[in-house]
Order: C-alpha cells, then sequence, then structure tokens
C-alpha cells in the first residue's frame, strides 16, 4: 500500500475533518507569507541598507494601506503579532487533529466490532479472540494515530510550499542550489521509511500475540494453577510482551533518529545558502528572509518526514483493520425484512445441509417438524451435528444446502432481528457478566418490570436461592458468574430466557454439569412451560427428555432415529443403547 493509496482511503473515509484540517492549513500558510514578507523591512532599517529589496515595497504598501507609518517599531510589531498568530494557529490545529483523533478511533473500533457481531459464527469462531482483541484496542487506535500524522502533514507541507515560493521569487539560483544541497544530505534517512514498514508489521504481529497469550492465560487461570505451570505461563507472558517492548523501541529509535537528523542537516543547508546567496549578490535583506525561511523550512521537512516514518510504520494495522472488515463482511449472514411476531404453526427443516469446510458435511439433508408448543430433543455423541443444528436455528449460521421455514416462511426472509427478539437460549458453557443478579436478567429484556424478573425467577427455580442471599437480587456475581454454583448459574440463565416470553426456547445442554438437585431443579422448570412455549433441548443426560415430544438422535450429520422416549427404547437401537450406557 503506498502512502498516496493510504491517504485518499482515509480521505474518502473522513472527508469533513479532512477539509476542515486543509482550510486551517491554508490560513497558516497565508499568516506564514506575510511572516516572511515583513521580516526584510526590519534588516533593511536595522543595517540602513542602501540597497533595495524586493520584498520591503510590499511590507511598505501593506502598511500604507493600513494608515501606519514606516517605521521600526511599526515592522517590528506587525512581526511579532503575525508569529503570535501563527503559533496560535498551530495550537488550534492541533487542538483540532487530536479531537479528529479520537473520532476516527471510535468510528474504526464501533465498525469493527459491529462487522464481528454480524458475521457469522463459524467466521469468529476460526479466529484468534486475541487479534480481535488487539485490533479493537491497539490496532484501531494506531490507525487513529496514523490519521493524525497525515492531518498533521497538512500544516508543514503548506508551509513548505509559502517557504519555497518566496525564496525562489526573491532568487530561484539560491533557492535550486539549496534544495539540491539538501535532497543529497536527506538520501540516507530514505533507507529509515523502507525499514519502518517492517518494523511496523512485526510490530502488529508481536501484539496479536501478547494479546492472545494475554486473553489465554487470563481465560485460563484455574487450569494454569491447578497444572502449577504458573512460572512457565508468567515466563510465556514475558515473551511476548518482551517482542512488543523491543519492536516499539525500534520503531520509536528510528522515528527520533529521522526527526533528529535533521538539525545538523538543516545548519548545513542553512550555510550553503548563505554562501551561495553571497555569491549571486542577493541583498542582505532577502538574505535574511531567505535564511529564516530555509531555517523554518527545515523543521518542516523534519515534521513530514517524522509523520510520514509514522504512517508507514502504522499501514500493517490499517491493513488488519481492513482485512477483517472486508473478511468479516464476506462472511456476514443475509437476512430479510419479513417481521416475525412469534409461532403460530410450526418450524420446518427441509433438507438442510451444513458444511463447516471440505472435510465433509456437519448436517446431511436433515428433514424434520416441529409443532408450536412441542418439545423436541436432539441427543448423539460429540461431533454428531446437534450444536449445528441449533444454531441455524438460532440465526448463528445459514444452512448450505436446504431451507428453514418458520410457518411456512423461510427463515432467510424473516427480519432477523424481530426474530431472536422472541428466542430464549441457554447456552451450554454459562456465561453472566460482572454485575447484579437483576442486571443479568434483565438484560435479555430491558423492558422487563420488577415483578416480570421475579416471574422468570419462579419458573427457573431461581428466586427461592437468590433471597437467600445476603444481598437478593443486588447479589454481584463475580467475572462470568464465578461467585455462584454451576447450578445457580444455569438458573439465572434460563431466568435470562424466560423473562424475554420466548416464542421459541433453546437449550444446549443445560443440566449437563450439574449436580442432581439442580438438574432435578431445571427439569422441573423446563417442565413448567412444556406446551406453553416451543422447545427444541439438546440433551446430554438422556434421562432429563423422558417427557420429549420428539427425540432426534443423530450420528455423523445424520437423523439414524426419532420418535418419543418410550417408542425409542422399545425400538432398541441407536438411543436405546445411549441410555443404557449412561444407565452404566
Amino acid at each position: 500500500m503506498s502512502l498516496l493509496h493510504f491517504g485518499l482511503e482515509l480521505l474518502k473515509r473522513y472527508p469533513t475533518l479532512f477539509v476542515g484540517n486543509l482550510l486551517l492549513s491554508l490560513l497558516l500558510m497565508v499568516i506564514d507569507a506575510m511572516t516572511l514578507v515583513s521580516i526584510a523591512p526590519i534588516v533593511t532599517l536595522l543595517t540602513k541598507s542602501s540597497g533595495q529589496d524586493s520584498m520591503s515595497p510590499i511590507s511598505a504598501s501593506i502598511i500604507d494601506a493600513l494608515g501606519a507609518d514606516q517605521s521600526i517599531e511599526v515592522f517590528l510589531s506587525v512581526f511579532v503579532i503575525l508569529t503570535i498568530l501563527n503559533s496560535v494557529l498551530l495550537i488550534t490545529i492541533n487542538y483540532f487533529t487530536l479531537r479528529a483523533q479520537f473520532i476516527v478511533r471510535g468510528d474504526m473500533m464501533l465498525k469493527t466490532a459491529e462487522r464481528i457481531f454480524l458475521t457469522s459464527t463459524n467466521f469468529v469462531n476460526q479466529q484468534r479472540q486475541g487479534d480481535f482483541i488487539n485490533t479493537l484496542t491497539q490496532e484501531v487506535a494506531r490507525v487513529a494515530d496514523a490519521f493524525t500524522a497525515l492531518t498533521r502533514m497538512m500544516a508543514p507541507a503548506s508551509q513548505a510550499v509559502v517557504l519555497l515560493s518566496v525564496p525562489f521569487y526573491i532568487s530561484w539560483q539560491v533557492t535550486c542550489t539549496s534544495i539540491l544541497a539538501a535532497f543529497v544530505l536527506m538520501v540516507p534517512l530514505r533507507i529509515a521509511r523502507k525499514r519502518g514498514y517492517l518494523l511496523g508489521q512485526r510490530h502488529t504481529q508481536n501484539s496479536n500475540r501478547f494479546t492472545t497469550v494475554l486473553q489465554e492465560s487470563l481465560g485460563n487461570i484455574r487450569l494454569v494453577s491447578g497444572f502449577s505451570k504458573e512460572q512457565s505461563t508468567l515466563e510465556r507472558l514475558t515473551q511476548a510482551f518482551n517482542n512488543v517492548r523491543d519492536g516499539s523501541v525500534k520503531m520509536q529509535l528510528l522515528q527520533s533518529l529521522v526527526h533528529s537528523a535533521y538539525a545538523p542537516i538543516g545548519i548545513i543547508v542553512v550555510f550553503i545558502t548563505f554562501l551561495v546567496s553571497r555569491h549571486f549578490g542577493v541583498e542582505l535583506a532577502e538574505i535574511a528572509v531567505i535564511l529564516y525561511a530555509f531555517n523554518r523550512l527545515m523543521g518542516c521537512f523534519a515534521n513530514l518526514n517524522q509523520s510520514k516514518i509514522q504512517l508507514i510504520t502504522m499501514y500493517p494495522s490499517f491493513e488488519q483493520v481492513t482485512k477483517i472488515h472486508a473478511d468479516a463482511k464476506a462472511a456476514r449472514l443475509r437476512f430479510g425484512n419479513h417481521p416475525f411476531k412469534g409461532l403460530k404453526n410450526q418450524i420446518r427443516f427441509d433438507r438442510v445441509s451444513f458444511f463447516y469446510d471440505e472435510n465433509g458435511p456437519a448436517l446431511k439433508e436433515i428433514s424434520v417438524t416441529i409443532p408450536v408448543g412441542s418439545m423436541v430433543a436432539l441427543v448423539g455423541i460429540s461431533g454428531s451435528g446437534k450444536s449445528t443444528l441449533a444454531d441455524t436455528l438460532l440465526g448463528l449460521q445459514q444452512p448450505s444446502e436446504g431451507r428453514i421455514l418458520i410457518d411456512d416462511v423461510p427463515m432467510n426472509d424473516l427480519d432477523i432481528n424481530s426474530y431472536k427478539a422472541r428466542l430464549g437460549y441457554v447456552p451450554q458453557q454459562t456465561s453472566l457478566f460482572h454485575d447484579t443478579i437483576r442486571a443479568n436478567i434483565a438484560w435479555a429484556n430491558e423492558a422487563a418490570s420488577e415483578e416480570d424478573i421475579r416471574a422468570a425467577c419462579r419458573m427457573a427455580n431461581a428466586e427461592t436461592f437468590i433471597e437467600s442471599l445476603p444481598d437478593g437480587f443486588e447479589t454481584i456475581v463475580g467475572d462470568r458468574g464465578v461467585r455462584l454454583s454451576g447450578g445457580q448459574m444455569q438458573r439465572i440463565a434460563l431466568a435470562r430466557a424466560f423473562v424475554r416470553s420466548p416464542s421459541i426456547l433453546i437449550l444446549d445442554e443445560a443440566t449437563s454439569a450439574l449436580d442432581s438437585e439442580s438438574e432435578v431443579a431445571i427439569q422441573s422448570a423446563i417442565e413448567s412451560i412444556a406446551g406453553k412455549t416451543t422447545m427444541l433441548i439438546i440433551a446430554h443426560r438422556l434421562s432429563t427428555i423422558s417427557r420429549a415430544d420428539n427425540i432426534i438422535v443423530l450420528d455423523a450429520g445424520r437423523i439414524v432415529e426419532q420418535g418419543d422416549f418410550k417408542t425409542l427404547m422399545t425400538k432398541g437401537g441407536t438411543f436405546a443403547r445411549l441410555v443404557k450406557l449412561q444407565q452404566l
């Protein structure tokens, strides 16, 4: 990606911010031109030079137009005022640039998060979560810094135009000679720009790695402690951080070296400019203007080159953000706008197949009907396709082949937001937010009243144990519900699903890891809404689905048996064998 392409891409995304900075930079350019012109008459009056330079008459005409005297005091006052205006305008530009930086950062972060939230779960599951977190925190911040660096190039670039045009007007020979000398002296700095991209690319990779290691270490802290792997985990984390540190230091050192190199280069160029000016017989006042211009110009070039190095080192961050945008967009599920107001008749899977990759189908020609108000269970060994089938009904995946019909309307035609608003879902791995019990339940339905929350808890057999807690509904559950038992967490998760008054309830192995008492409580809660809500239950403990209207047995993505509990046990097939294995 070239600097021009990068700049045009950011300009296309944020035109208003660019235009605002451009207008301020143009105003700065005008003030710089006036400042340069005001120097000549000061030098002429101070040295009592007999020569007639080309700049003093311009300043004199402006002073005359203002009705002021052409005295040294007036010219000095004008110079001081213009210098102050220049500084004030630079501060103003810096303020708006910083504001724009956070506007860009917030916009990039939220748009990236939106793309991730709206894409398919299959795409998300295939990525390292640490890459997502690093992109949303570090890389979008670096893109915002790149935008800042780009906008900050406008002011010195506009200043450079003026600082070059005035010397050209005075003596093109002197100006061309000085520019050639500066170009030759700055050739070694081009190597730094090539090195910058490689350092930026490595920094992005190291940041991804560090965030992934940090997330995995904290997410598996019980496992780390249980296996006494604290020291090796800390060493792994330290190594990942050291890689980030070393890369960051190298990038910042490179930028510092480039910026510092301009001081000696500037002195040499100014010295050459002075000698060449004397050679061509340039007036002393004009020499002062040229030297002032080139002294300022080297500062502009230093800022421009430093900003360019920053941009180059930040290319990889922008590339990673845009790649995630593009990949997530390509994997996004497409739905229609048909409103869903609740299930009236039935759900029908019509020859549904699903492929994660080329290794074979996760589901193969599934055809089944779920009448409204019925309880349907999915059973089978791990990898048989149970969760994939539930994910398609949840709208987290779309069939590779076949259709899912909701009251004879293809699910792909539904308004997915209105559809999901009528779903209740209890995942296998219950996760709660670090908040109160009340807030965790109300999260699923922000319009729920206090009575709605309590009614949902009663249905989930959770109200009694919640009220027995010291803080009741105001109890903080801890990170992912760590302060509660597994059964308590699962009943709160069930209440969270019930508070939506769902038309369709999907339970993913809701009792698989619970003690017998908790299992009975949740089984009782499920049975209390049987017939009122259409339920799809992924069951691990087969004894909990004895009252299911239909039990679908999956194997390698295919339906091998279906029927009620008694029928399947009498048949003596796969289901009966699974039940007997659990009894053993």
